[in-house]
Protein backbone atom coordinates (compact mmCIF):
# COMPACT_ATOMS: atom_id res chain seq x y z
CA UNK A 1 0.00 0.00 0.00
CA UNK A 2 2.84 2.36 0.93
CA UNK A 3 4.58 1.76 -2.42
CA UNK A 4 1.34 2.48 -4.30
CA UNK A 5 0.93 5.77 -2.44
CA UNK A 6 4.53 6.75 -3.21
CA UNK A 7 4.04 5.93 -6.90
CA UNK A 8 0.79 7.92 -6.94
CA UNK A 9 2.59 10.88 -5.35
CA UNK A 10 5.32 10.80 -8.02
CA UNK A 11 2.72 10.61 -10.81
CA UNK A 12 0.87 13.65 -9.43
CA UNK A 13 4.17 15.51 -8.96
CA UNK A 14 5.19 14.67 -12.54
CA UNK A 15 1.90 15.92 -13.98
CA UNK A 16 2.05 19.10 -11.90
CA UNK A 17 5.68 19.93 -12.79
CA UNK A 18 5.09 19.19 -16.47
CA UNK A 19 1.94 21.30 -16.75
CA UNK A 20 3.35 24.27 -14.83
CA UNK A 21 6.61 24.23 -16.80
CA UNK A 22 4.85 24.02 -20.19
CA UNK A 23 2.51 26.89 -19.27
CA UNK A 24 5.43 29.06 -18.11
CA UNK A 25 7.51 28.36 -21.23
CA UNK A 26 4.54 29.07 -23.50
CA UNK A 27 3.76 32.29 -21.62
CA UNK A 28 7.25 33.74 -22.06
CA UNK A 29 7.44 32.57 -25.67
CA UNK A 30 4.23 34.46 -26.47
CA UNK A 31 4.98 37.72 -24.66
CA UNK A 32 8.68 38.00 -25.52
CA UNK A 33 9.42 38.71 -29.16
CA UNK A 34 12.75 37.90 -30.76
CA UNK A 35 15.42 39.94 -29.00
CA UNK A 36 18.97 40.50 -30.18
CA UNK A 37 21.11 39.14 -27.35
CA UNK A 38 24.16 41.19 -28.31
CA UNK A 39 22.14 44.39 -28.01
CA UNK A 40 21.05 43.34 -24.51
CA UNK A 41 24.64 42.66 -23.47
CA UNK A 42 26.00 45.93 -24.85
CA UNK A 43 23.17 47.93 -23.28
CA UNK A 44 24.01 46.48 -19.85
CA UNK A 45 27.74 47.06 -20.26
CA UNK A 46 27.40 50.63 -21.53
CA UNK A 47 25.08 51.45 -18.62
CA UNK A 48 27.94 50.91 -16.17
CA UNK A 49 30.65 52.37 -18.43
CA UNK A 50 32.30 48.99 -18.96
CA UNK A 51 35.78 49.08 -20.50
CA UNK A 52 37.53 46.13 -22.16
CA UNK A 53 41.19 46.99 -22.67
CA UNK A 54 42.54 45.95 -26.05
CA UNK A 55 45.65 43.83 -25.70
CA UNK A 56 45.48 43.60 -21.90
CA UNK A 57 45.77 40.14 -20.30
CA UNK A 58 42.62 38.51 -18.95
CA UNK A 59 42.04 36.83 -15.60
CA UNK A 60 39.10 34.63 -14.62
CA UNK A 61 37.58 34.17 -11.17
CA UNK A 62 35.83 30.78 -11.47
CA UNK A 63 33.06 30.53 -8.87
CA UNK A 64 31.71 27.02 -8.32
CA UNK A 65 32.04 24.15 -5.85
CA UNK A 66 33.53 20.84 -6.90
CA UNK A 67 30.94 18.09 -6.53
CA UNK A 68 31.93 15.75 -9.36
CA UNK A 69 32.33 16.82 -13.01
CA UNK A 70 33.11 20.49 -12.27
CA UNK A 71 36.85 19.83 -12.24
CA UNK A 72 36.52 19.48 -16.04
CA UNK A 73 35.84 23.23 -16.26
CA UNK A 74 39.05 24.51 -14.71
CA UNK A 75 41.61 23.75 -17.43
CA UNK A 76 39.32 24.77 -20.35
CA UNK A 77 38.64 28.12 -18.62
CA UNK A 78 42.34 28.87 -19.07
CA UNK A 79 41.44 29.44 -22.73
CA UNK A 80 40.02 32.77 -21.53
CA UNK A 81 42.90 33.71 -19.23
CA UNK A 82 44.66 32.97 -15.95
CA UNK A 83 42.18 31.19 -13.66
CA UNK A 84 41.57 31.68 -9.93
CA UNK A 85 39.09 29.27 -8.37
CA UNK A 86 36.69 30.11 -5.52
CA UNK A 87 34.87 27.15 -3.98
CA UNK A 88 32.98 26.16 -0.83
CA UNK A 89 32.23 22.90 1.02
CA UNK A 90 29.77 20.61 -0.75
CA UNK A 91 26.12 21.25 0.03
CA UNK A 92 24.09 18.22 -1.02
CA UNK A 93 20.63 19.35 0.00
CA UNK A 94 18.58 22.18 1.43
CA UNK A 95 19.01 23.10 5.09
CA UNK A 96 16.37 22.15 7.64
CA UNK A 97 15.36 25.76 8.08
CA UNK A 98 16.05 29.20 6.66
CA UNK A 99 18.22 30.39 9.56
CA UNK A 100 20.71 27.53 9.04
CA UNK A 101 20.89 28.38 5.34
CA UNK A 102 21.43 32.08 6.08
CA UNK A 103 24.49 31.38 8.22
CA UNK A 104 26.23 29.38 5.49
CA UNK A 105 24.93 31.66 2.73
CA UNK A 106 26.27 34.82 4.39
CA UNK A 107 29.66 33.21 5.07
CA UNK A 108 30.10 32.14 1.43
CA UNK A 109 29.15 35.58 0.11
CA UNK A 110 31.38 37.43 2.56
CA UNK A 111 34.32 35.22 1.60
CA UNK A 112 33.57 35.57 -2.12
CA UNK A 113 33.47 39.37 -1.98
CA UNK A 114 36.80 39.38 -0.13
CA UNK A 115 38.28 37.03 -2.74
CA UNK A 116 36.98 39.17 -5.59
CA UNK A 117 38.48 42.32 -4.06
CA UNK A 118 41.88 40.61 -3.98
CA UNK A 119 41.41 39.29 -7.52
CA UNK A 120 40.17 42.34 -9.43
CA UNK A 121 42.78 44.63 -11.01
CA UNK A 122 42.79 47.62 -13.35
CA UNK A 123 45.77 46.08 -15.16
CA UNK A 124 43.66 43.16 -16.44
CA UNK A 125 40.42 42.41 -18.17
CA UNK A 126 38.52 40.64 -15.39
CA UNK A 127 35.94 37.88 -15.84
CA UNK A 128 33.78 36.36 -13.10
CA UNK A 129 32.53 32.97 -14.31
CA UNK A 130 29.67 31.59 -12.20
CA UNK A 131 28.32 28.06 -12.15
CA UNK A 132 26.03 28.40 -9.15
CA UNK A 133 22.55 29.68 -8.21
CA UNK A 134 20.50 32.05 -6.06
CA UNK A 135 20.78 29.45 -3.30
CA UNK A 136 24.49 30.31 -2.99
CA UNK A 137 25.02 33.81 -4.40
CA UNK A 138 22.96 36.81 -3.32
CA UNK A 139 22.04 39.96 -5.23
CA UNK A 140 24.39 42.27 -3.35
CA UNK A 141 27.37 40.05 -4.24
CA UNK A 142 26.50 40.18 -7.94
CA UNK A 143 26.13 43.95 -7.67
CA UNK A 144 29.59 44.09 -6.09
CA UNK A 145 31.04 42.51 -9.24
CA UNK A 146 29.45 45.10 -11.52
CA UNK A 147 32.51 47.26 -11.96
CA UNK A 148 33.62 48.96 -15.15
CA UNK A 149 36.37 46.36 -15.61
CA UNK A 150 34.57 43.09 -14.82
CA UNK A 151 32.55 40.90 -17.20
CA UNK A 152 30.08 38.63 -15.40
CA UNK A 153 29.21 35.28 -17.02
CA UNK A 154 26.71 32.81 -15.53
CA UNK A 155 26.07 29.24 -16.65
CA UNK A 156 23.07 27.17 -15.57
CA UNK A 157 22.30 23.55 -16.43
CA UNK A 158 18.81 23.21 -14.88
CA UNK A 159 17.14 26.51 -15.75
CA UNK A 160 14.26 25.06 -17.72
CA UNK A 161 12.60 23.72 -14.55
CA UNK A 162 14.48 25.37 -11.70
CA UNK A 163 14.63 28.99 -12.86
CA UNK A 164 12.92 30.45 -9.82
CA UNK A 165 11.36 29.14 -6.62
CA UNK A 166 11.83 28.33 -2.96
CA UNK A 167 12.27 25.19 -0.88
CA UNK A 168 12.02 25.55 2.91
CA UNK A 169 12.11 29.34 2.30
CA UNK A 170 15.47 28.91 0.58
CA UNK A 171 15.80 30.15 -3.03
CA UNK A 172 16.37 27.87 -6.00
CA UNK A 173 17.19 28.76 -9.57
CA UNK A 174 19.02 31.66 -11.18
CA UNK A 175 16.35 34.33 -11.64
CA UNK A 176 18.17 36.93 -9.53
CA UNK A 177 21.68 35.88 -10.48
CA UNK A 178 20.87 36.04 -14.20
CA UNK A 179 19.67 39.65 -13.91
CA UNK A 180 23.08 40.73 -12.68
CA UNK A 181 25.08 38.68 -15.19
CA UNK A 182 26.23 40.25 -18.45
CA UNK A 183 26.15 36.93 -20.32
CA UNK A 184 24.01 33.93 -19.38
CA UNK A 185 24.68 30.51 -20.89
CA UNK A 186 22.12 27.71 -21.14
CA UNK A 187 21.68 24.25 -22.66
CA UNK A 188 17.90 24.73 -22.96
CA UNK A 189 16.97 26.88 -25.97
CA UNK A 190 13.34 26.96 -24.80
CA UNK A 191 14.21 28.98 -21.69
CA UNK A 192 15.98 31.89 -23.41
CA UNK A 193 12.70 33.87 -23.70
CA UNK A 194 12.33 33.67 -19.92
CA UNK A 195 15.74 35.25 -19.41
CA UNK A 196 14.93 37.93 -21.97
CA UNK A 197 11.72 38.88 -20.17
CA UNK A 198 13.94 40.15 -17.34
CA UNK A 199 16.31 41.84 -19.85
CA UNK A 200 18.91 39.18 -19.12
CA UNK A 201 21.03 38.29 -22.18
CA UNK A 202 21.15 34.54 -22.71
CA UNK A 203 22.89 32.37 -25.30
CA UNK A 204 22.70 28.67 -26.02
CA UNK A 205 26.18 27.37 -25.24
CA UNK A 206 27.25 26.31 -28.70
CA UNK A 207 30.59 24.77 -29.50
CA UNK A 208 33.26 25.38 -32.12
CA UNK A 209 35.20 22.31 -33.27
CA UNK A 210 38.71 22.33 -31.85
CA UNK A 211 41.26 22.04 -34.65
CA UNK A 212 43.81 19.34 -33.99
CA UNK A 213 46.34 17.64 -36.22
CA UNK A 214 46.30 14.66 -33.90
CA UNK A 215 43.96 11.84 -34.90
CA UNK A 216 42.33 10.21 -31.89
CA UNK A 217 41.24 6.63 -32.47
CA UNK A 218 38.31 4.97 -30.75
CA UNK A 219 39.34 1.90 -28.76
CA UNK A 220 36.60 -0.20 -27.21
CA UNK A 221 35.73 -3.83 -26.63
CA UNK A 222 32.01 -4.51 -26.62
CA UNK A 223 30.83 -7.46 -24.57
CA UNK A 224 29.47 -10.40 -26.58
CA UNK A 225 26.43 -10.79 -24.34
CA UNK A 226 23.94 -8.01 -25.14
CA UNK A 227 22.73 -5.70 -22.36
CA UNK A 228 21.90 -2.03 -21.84
CA UNK A 229 23.88 0.13 -19.43
CA UNK A 230 22.41 2.97 -17.37
CA UNK A 231 24.43 5.24 -15.08
CA UNK A 232 22.45 7.69 -12.98
CA UNK A 233 20.37 8.06 -9.84
CA UNK A 234 17.11 6.16 -9.41
CA UNK A 235 14.32 8.71 -9.07
CA UNK A 236 11.12 9.82 -10.79
CA UNK A 237 9.93 7.50 -13.56
CA UNK A 238 13.38 6.01 -14.30
CA UNK A 239 12.75 2.91 -12.17
CA UNK A 240 9.37 2.21 -13.81
CA UNK A 241 10.79 2.78 -17.30
CA UNK A 242 13.78 0.49 -16.74
CA UNK A 243 11.64 -2.20 -15.06
CA UNK A 244 9.44 -2.28 -18.17
CA UNK A 245 12.53 -2.88 -20.29
CA UNK A 246 13.53 -5.73 -17.98
CA UNK A 247 10.01 -7.21 -18.08
CA UNK A 248 10.18 -7.69 -21.86
CA UNK A 249 13.54 -9.42 -21.59
CA UNK A 250 16.08 -6.62 -22.08
CA UNK A 251 19.08 -7.18 -19.75
CA UNK A 252 20.00 -4.01 -17.81
CA UNK A 253 23.07 -3.01 -15.79
CA UNK A 254 22.34 0.03 -13.63
CA UNK A 255 24.74 2.07 -11.51
CA UNK A 256 24.06 5.10 -9.32
CA UNK A 257 22.29 6.16 -6.14
CA UNK A 258 19.35 3.89 -5.38
CA UNK A 259 20.35 0.96 -7.62
CA UNK A 260 21.60 -2.33 -6.09
CA UNK A 261 25.00 -1.89 -7.79
CA UNK A 262 25.45 1.53 -6.19
CA UNK A 263 27.56 4.33 -7.61
CA UNK A 264 30.82 4.04 -9.53
CA UNK A 265 33.90 6.21 -9.99
CA UNK A 266 34.61 8.21 -13.15
CA UNK A 267 37.29 5.69 -14.08
CA UNK A 268 34.85 2.79 -13.68
CA UNK A 269 32.19 4.70 -15.62
CA UNK A 270 34.50 5.14 -18.61
CA UNK A 271 35.31 1.43 -18.56
CA UNK A 272 31.65 0.39 -18.33
CA UNK A 273 30.63 2.70 -21.20
CA UNK A 274 33.33 1.30 -23.49
CA UNK A 275 32.29 -2.27 -22.71
CA UNK A 276 28.52 -1.76 -22.97
CA UNK A 277 26.77 -2.64 -26.25
CA UNK A 278 24.46 0.34 -25.56
CA UNK A 279 24.16 3.07 -22.92
CA UNK A 280 20.73 4.48 -22.05
CA UNK A 281 20.02 8.09 -21.08
CA UNK A 282 17.12 10.21 -19.84
CA UNK A 283 16.77 13.90 -20.76
CA UNK A 284 13.76 14.74 -18.63
CA UNK A 285 14.23 17.20 -15.78
CA UNK A 286 13.02 16.70 -12.22
CA UNK A 287 9.95 14.48 -12.00
CA UNK A 288 8.60 15.49 -15.40
CA UNK A 289 8.53 12.99 -18.25
CA UNK A 290 8.77 15.11 -21.37
CA UNK A 291 10.27 18.42 -20.24
CA UNK A 292 13.79 17.80 -21.46
CA UNK A 293 17.20 19.42 -21.53
CA UNK A 294 20.78 18.51 -22.37
CA UNK A 295 22.51 16.46 -19.66
CA UNK A 296 26.20 16.00 -18.97
CA UNK A 297 25.94 12.34 -19.93
CA UNK A 298 24.97 13.44 -23.47
CA UNK A 299 28.58 14.49 -23.93
CA UNK A 300 30.34 12.01 -21.66
CA UNK A 301 29.03 8.79 -23.21
CA UNK A 302 30.09 9.53 -26.82
CA UNK A 303 33.38 11.07 -25.60
CA UNK A 304 34.16 7.83 -23.76
CA UNK A 305 33.38 5.83 -26.91
CA UNK A 306 29.92 4.59 -25.97
CA UNK A 307 26.94 3.97 -28.22
CA UNK A 308 24.30 6.28 -26.77
CA UNK A 309 20.50 6.12 -26.78
CA UNK A 310 18.80 8.95 -24.95
CA UNK A 311 15.51 10.79 -24.73
CA UNK A 312 15.04 13.46 -27.39
CA UNK A 313 15.89 17.01 -26.37
CA UNK A 314 15.84 20.05 -28.65
CA UNK A 315 19.35 21.13 -27.64
CA UNK A 316 20.83 17.83 -28.83
CA UNK A 317 20.20 18.86 -32.45
CA UNK A 318 22.70 21.68 -32.00
CA UNK A 319 25.48 19.21 -31.26
CA UNK A 320 24.68 15.94 -33.06
CA UNK A 321 23.14 14.58 -36.21
CA UNK A 322 20.46 12.61 -34.42
CA UNK A 323 20.26 8.87 -35.12
CA UNK A 324 23.47 9.07 -37.18
CA UNK A 325 25.76 9.97 -34.27
CA UNK A 326 23.58 9.24 -31.25
CA UNK A 327 20.17 7.55 -31.04
CA UNK A 328 17.13 9.30 -29.56
CA UNK A 329 13.71 8.11 -28.44
CA UNK A 330 10.47 9.92 -27.63
CA UNK A 331 8.55 7.11 -25.90
CA UNK A 332 9.02 3.73 -24.24
CA UNK A 333 7.89 1.96 -27.43
CA UNK A 334 10.33 3.99 -29.49
CA UNK A 335 13.12 3.19 -27.04
CA UNK A 336 12.41 -0.56 -27.18
CA UNK A 337 12.48 -0.58 -31.00
CA UNK A 338 15.87 1.14 -31.03
CA UNK A 339 17.30 -1.24 -28.42
CA UNK A 340 16.31 -4.23 -30.53
CA UNK A 341 17.72 -2.51 -33.62
CA UNK A 342 21.09 -2.19 -31.90
CA UNK A 343 20.93 -5.82 -30.80
CA UNK A 344 19.96 -7.13 -34.26
CA UNK A 345 22.16 -4.88 -36.38
CA UNK A 346 25.49 -4.58 -34.54
CA UNK A 347 27.46 -3.47 -37.61
CA UNK A 348 25.13 -0.53 -38.28
CA UNK A 349 25.17 0.28 -34.56
CA UNK A 350 28.98 0.31 -34.70
CA UNK A 351 28.84 3.01 -37.40
CA UNK A 352 26.67 5.21 -35.15
CA UNK A 353 28.99 4.64 -32.17
CA UNK A 354 32.09 5.66 -34.13
CA UNK A 355 30.38 8.68 -35.71
CA UNK A 356 29.22 9.82 -32.27
CA UNK A 357 32.73 9.54 -30.88
CA UNK A 358 34.16 11.55 -33.79
CA UNK A 359 31.59 14.34 -33.35
CA UNK A 360 32.08 14.38 -29.57
CA UNK A 361 35.84 14.75 -29.92
CA UNK A 362 35.35 17.62 -32.36
CA UNK A 363 32.50 19.46 -30.70
CA UNK A 364 31.44 18.18 -27.29
CA UNK A 365 34.45 18.87 -25.08
CA UNK A 366 34.61 21.83 -22.70
CA UNK A 367 37.61 23.05 -24.71
CA UNK A 368 35.37 23.40 -27.78
CA UNK A 369 32.71 25.25 -25.80
CA UNK A 370 35.34 27.64 -24.41
CA UNK A 371 36.41 28.52 -27.96
CA UNK A 372 32.79 29.49 -28.64
CA UNK A 373 32.64 31.46 -25.38
CA UNK A 374 35.86 33.30 -26.19
CA UNK A 375 34.44 34.34 -29.57
CA UNK A 376 31.17 35.33 -27.91
CA UNK A 377 32.97 37.58 -25.43
CA UNK A 378 34.87 39.29 -28.25
CA UNK A 379 31.61 39.96 -30.09
CA UNK A 380 29.98 41.37 -26.98
CA UNK A 381 32.79 43.77 -26.02
CA UNK A 382 33.53 44.85 -29.60
CA UNK A 383 32.92 48.56 -30.29
CA UNK A 384 32.02 49.40 -26.70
Amino acid sequence: MKKLLINFYFIIKSIYQTCITKIILLYYKIIVSNIDQFTLVKTKLKKRNFIWKRGAPTRVLAVFSINNWETQLLDPLKTLGEVYHFSWPNIYDFFKNKSEWEVVHNKINTDLIAEYDKFVSNEFNNIVFLYTSDFIINKSTINHFQNSNTLIISFCWDDILYFKGKVNKQPVGVSELSKGADINLTFSPETIARYNYFKSPCFFWHSIPKKSKEHISLHYQVQNNFYVLFIGSKYGHRETFINKLIEIGIPMRCFGNGWPNGGISDEQMQKEIKLAPLTLGFSNVGYTRNITTIKGRDFEVPLYGGLYLTQYSKGLEMYYNLNDEILTYTSLTDCIKLIFWVQNFPEQAKIVREAGFKKAIEKCSWDSRMIYLSNLINQCVNEL
